[in-house]
């Protein structure tokens, strides 16, 4: 849970939800149910750890909560991302395992089942296609923490998250990869000692999100805004680029 006062979900998630349909008024309820004084009943979200499944026999482009069921509000499917989150195309739904899948072993059940609450475990792609993660905000299982929201009146009112379908994923071969290259690390090693390329780019980054983030507030279409989501294409490249 995000640590503080304020126990809501964030202004990026707030803007995210406005740009996948949902009403202002809702999003204002649900931040007003976060902080209700005394309780933390009302919060239904929190900032998991990806990771993928050990038993490779959840159901295809599903995940599990380890913790969590319907006996704790969570039905059929979630609302997750992860940050940044700056496209609207960076929030889905995804469908919850609730129960032991038919060609799972019950020893596996219960395995995952003795799993603390906080982490996210993804299942396998749906055949040869992007897996799971990479199409949540382009998130990975290195450490990434998705945000993850089980509130039913937010998951059912979001109206125009991407369906999670057979996105193909083009795998570059490994003797095309620039890091097959021998000269790779002193490459790096030059650019770690640019130290005004690093500060350029940090300029850059902050530059880039501030403007996509001031076009989308202003717009009524937010995040679906052509021109914020033209900069905030160019800020995940600059991100990239950082790296």
């Amino acid at each position: 849970f995000r640590g503080g006062k304020d126990q809501g979900p964030g202004a990026m998630i707030e803007r995210l939800w406005r740009s996948l349909g949902i009403e202002r008024r809702k999003v204002v309820e649900y931040v007003k149910q976060c902080n209700r004084k005394g309780t933390i009943a009302g919060v239904k979200h929190a900032y998991l750890l990806g990771v993928a499944d050990p038993t490779n026999e959840l159901l295809k482009g599903q995940i599990f909560l380890p913790g969590m069921g319907k006996e704790n509000g969570v039905r059929d499917r979630v609302f997750i991302t992860r940050s940044p989150c700056v496209e609207a195309q960076d929030g889905r739904l995804v469908r919850v395992v609730q129960s032991k899948p038919k060609r799972m072993q019950k020893k596996n059940w219960a395995f995952l089942n003795q799993f603390p609450f906080g982490i996210v475990i993804f299942g396998p792609p749906i055949g040869q296609t992007t897996p799971l993660p990479t199409l949540i905000a382009n998130g990975d299982l290195d450490g990434d923490a998705f945000f993850v929201c089980w509130d039913d009146t937010i998951v059912r009112s979001v109206k125009s998250a991407p369906r999670l379908t057979a996105a193909r994923c083009k795998l570059v071969p490994s003797s095309t990869s620039p890091r097959s290259e021998e000269t790779w690390l002193y490459a790096a090693q030059d650019v770690m000692r640019d130290v005004d390329w690093f500060v350029d780019i940090k300029t850059l980054n902050g530059r880039l999100w501030g403007a996509s983030k001031r076009t989308a507030d202003q717009s009524s279409r937010f995040m679906n805004d052509p021109t914020a989501a033209q900069l905030a294409k160019a800020y995940k490249l600059s991100l990239d680029l950082a790296k």
